[in-house]
């Protein structure tokens, strides 16, 4: 029905009511008169239901000293059920009131078989049914109102543009209307486009022609009670609107139009237009840094362009170009102070876009210049060119300080940035750096002169500042550079903003020319069927090994062989058991320097041989010998016979874990041919493996067990007295013939060990509450046990002799 039908409806109600004779509370009061004998009208005044509020269970009597509100009910015709108080009323739903009405006692009853029932404001007439003459209920239907939709809006439509698909995903997210969501007939999610140019509905797949007309059509229903206003002819009195712009509204087929509807809005296709770019991002050249290459573009009607790898010059569609030389930055280079840099942003259009001719652009929000259009532009900016660094200090260190005999060295490591050795070689420079005799002559780089015994020196170096940095100068123009050498400070004699010289003078004269003592290191000890060692190690240039090398001495060392007293022959001999052996070594000084000489002219120094002091004798202040005789070196122990059990094979993982157990006395085979690496074995069998495994400690305290089979003619007596005193056990009643888990084993061992904290053991069979949870996950840390398999523990399996024998082996190599 029409919204003007209902309007017409109400019109007949009102009048229907008048028919009836409703009249003005005024004229009621005369209908109740005193002398009547009966009530025949019941007028009631209750709340209307109102969407959202909580009904009325109140109830106001039109003439209280007649009749009274007793009860208040309210029934949903709508869901079929009574309603509870402080439900709140729902539109469109169609609610009853049934108002219980009593007599006022000893005043009047109702009249029997008829009266008549009025509810608000005497417009609504109420039927009425009677339970007793002092009682009646009044029944009155409301009906609470739906709420019309007068606009309707479908926004976040793209628009067509050339190029591009129809966009099916209209935002209606609205409480009174949404789209429909079909996909009947030639819609998509309610949405279906048609090509008024060519006269054919669109498929989602087609794009967009430039010039084009398109009508979009969007199904449109109304939600819950709502509904679309519609005058009597069928016009939709509701406006509706496609991305704000005013659109049509039809009916859709035949549906009630009243709740459901489409909205239609005709398109031209036409190229966006991009008039403004804006990146963002690009971090500004930084002296030393590699050039950035990632951006953020202000709007998606443009994107990066693509650019090819093999272009070292372009990445991610950014170019860097150095102003300053007039070349392009590879992705890899760096900047450089002092220098100024473009970068360009290379740009093109999105689907159904292109730039306008004035196209403006921003880089980093600063205006930048922009060149082509259509479908390609680029994007210039030159940052500000960068700061020069300032050099304010310098520092060289790695100068070999003078030594005498010694060559100087050329070589030096500059520590600071921006600075390094100037390329200066000549007569008295090698890398911009040059000796001399302090307040004296400069040392010739080459002709071999070496530094002189007592003499002082300087060292004077050139600078030159790298590119994009300059040293420092003050207002005048004077250098205002400090310098270090070997971290000593140095003085800065002249120089530029480009260069400067330093000088250096070592305090100290060069060391004596007397050597007194001589220190020889790194020769290998004799070892019984090794060969003599004929390598040394001196750490004082001011003298070096002898050198001589024949038959019986290479490098000027030379060994005696103590039995024989012969030299032994190089490559040939070796060190035999039994035989004490003595290493000669021969020195000669460096040049300008000598050993201290006695009277009569034999060497007077001391000497050492890997730091053991060793005999000195010579022929003259330039050679001296060091001697030093090793102890006899005794006959090795030959190792222990394989033991031979034949249950225990060498492929078993036990087989090397017996061995070691048998040869420590920790235990013996169960008879002379058999080890039984199965037998299960009792506390007393572990605790006395363990004891003997730790060397068989002797207890000092007395007998704590009550169990009164541990006594001291046992052989595990003295275990079980050391297993308490170490915190082991803690029973007193403990059984020595009681089984003995492996759960048991690695707890001994790990409190043995000190108890220490660890993680978690991975095994199904081991909860984490158990008391040997830790214990099991150490061992498993420590390598001592695996597990019965990757799962499983069997931490209440009896221990075997083979498996107690591999876990003490194992720990015993912690």
């Amino acid at each position: 029905m029409k919204r003007s039908k209902r309007t017409k409806c109400l019109s007949l109600l009102l009048s229907f009511v008048m028919l009836l004779g409703l009249l003005p509370t005024a004229a009621l009061a005369v209908e109740r008169d005193a002398t009547a004998a009966a009530i025949e009208s019941v007028y009631i005044q209750i709340g209307q239901p109102t969407p959202g509020s909580s009904l009325d269970y109140q109830g106001i009597p039109g003439d209280s000293s007649y009749y009274t509100v007793k009860s208040v009910k309210w029934y949903d015709h709508t869901v079929g059920s009574y309603v509870q108080a402080g439900t709140l009323a729902v539109a469109g739903h169609d609610y009853e009131v049934q108002i219980t009405v009593s007599t006022v006692a000893n005043n009047r009853c109702f009249r029997q078989g008829y009266v008549r029932g009025f509810v608000n404001d005497n417009r609504g007439t109420a039927e009425t049914t009677y339970t007793y003459d002092s009682e009646v209920v009044v029944k009155y239907r409301f009906q609470t109102k739906a709420t019309p939709v007068r606009d309707i809006y479908v926004d976040g439509i793209d628009v067509p543009r050339p190029g591009c698909t129809p966009d099916y995903t209209p935002n209606m997210d609205w409480g009174n209307h949404t789209v429909s969501g079909s996909n009947q007939g030639n819609f998509t999610n309610g949405v279906y486009w048609y090509d008024l140019s060519n006269s054919r509905i669109l498929q989602p797949t087609d794009t967009f022609k430039a010039g084009n007309k398109y009508r979009i059509f969007v199904d449109v229903i109304a939600k819950g009670q709502n509904y679309f206003l519609v005058d009597d002819q069928g016009k939709f009195l509701t406006s509706a609107f496609v991305n704000r712009e005013t659109a049509n509204a039809i009916q859709y087929m035949k549906e009630d139009p009243e709740k459901r509807l489409n909205v239609y809005y005709d398109f031209v296709c036409q190229y966006g237009e991009i008039r403004s770019v804006g990146i963002t991002g690009l971090t500004a050249p930084v002296q030393g840094k590699m050039p950035d290459y990632s951006v953020e573009l202000a709007g998606d009607s443009y994107a990066l362009k693509p650019t090819s790898e093999s272009n070292p010059f372009v990445v991610s569609g950014v170019n860097w170009y150095n102003e300053t030389t007039g070349s392009d930055l590879t992705a890899r280079g760096t900047f450089t102070a002092g220098h100024t840099y473009t970068a360009t942003v290379f740009l093109v259009p999105a689907t159904g876009y292109k730039f306008t001719d004035s196209v403006s652009g921003t880089i980093n929000g600063n205006t930048a210049k922009v060149q082509g259009q259509g479908g390609e532009i680029q994007v210039k900016y030159t940052f500000p060119a960068l700061a020069t660094n300032q050099i304010t200090s310098v520092a060289i260190e790695g100068i070999t300080a003078p030594a005498t005999g010694a060559f100087p060295s050329y070589v030096a490591i500059t520590k600071g940035p921006g600075y390094g050795l100037k390329d200066r070689n000549d007569t008295y420079y090698k890398n911009g750096i040059c000796w001399s005799i302090l307040d004296s002559s400069d040392l010739p780089v080459s002709g071999g002169t070496k530094f002189e015994g007592g003499q002082k020196y300087q060292i004077t170096m050139y600078l030159a500042a790298e590119e994009g940095y300059e040293f420092s100068t003050n207002a005048k123009g004077g250098l205002n550079v400090t310098a270090t050498v070997n971290t000593k400070a140095a003085a800065v004699v002249g120089g530029s903003k480009n260069e400067i010289v330093i000088t250096y003078y070592f305090p100290e004269a060069t060391a004596d020319a007397k050597i007194t003592a001589a220190s020889v290191t790194g020769i290998d000890a004799p070892a019984i069927g090794a060969s003599p060692d004929y390598t040394a190690a001196i750490a004082d240039g001011r003298y070096q090994l002898e050198g001589s090398t024949n038959a019986r001495e290479k490098n000027g060392i030379t060994w005696i062989n103590n039995k024989t007293g012969n030299a032994m022959t190089v490559g040939a001999s070796k060190f035999e058991a039994g035989v004490s052996y003595t290493v000669v070594v021969g020195l000669t000084a460096a040049d300008g320097y000598a050993f201290v000489t006695d009277s009569k002219g034999v060497p007077s120094i001391t000497g050492t041989i890997n730091q053991k002091t060793a005999k000195v004798s010579g022929q003259n202040g330039y050679i001296a010998y060091l001697s030093y005789t090793f102890p006899a070196l005794e006959e090795e122990a030959l190792p222990p016979a394989p033991i031979v059990f034949e249950d225990v094979k060498t492929s078993d993982y036990f087989y090397t874990p017996v061995q070691w157990a048998v040869n420590e006395g920790i235990t013996n085979g169960t008879s002379a041919t058999k080890f039984s690496p199965n037998m299960t074995c009792s506390q007393a069998h572990i605790l006395t493996f363990l004891w003997r495994a730790v060397d068989s400690p002797k207890p000092v305290i007395a007998n704590p067990y009550s169990n009164p089979a541990v006594k001291n003619d046992q052989y595990f007596y003295a275990p079980f007295l050391w297993a308490w005193e170490k915190g082991l056990i803690g029973n007193t009643a403990l059984d020595p013939n009681a089984p003995c888990s492996r759960s048991d084993v690695v707890t001994y061992l790990w409190k043995l060990e000190g108890s220490p904290k660890t993680g978690s053991a991975n095994f199904t069979d081991i909860p984490s509450t158990a008391p040997y949870a830790q214990a099991v996950a150490w061992a498993v840390e420590q390598g001592i046990t695996n597990g019965m398999s990757a799962t499983t523990f069997g931490p209440d399996l009896t221990c075997t002799r083979g498996q107690i024998v591999t876990f003490l082996w194992r720990y015993s190599n912690l």
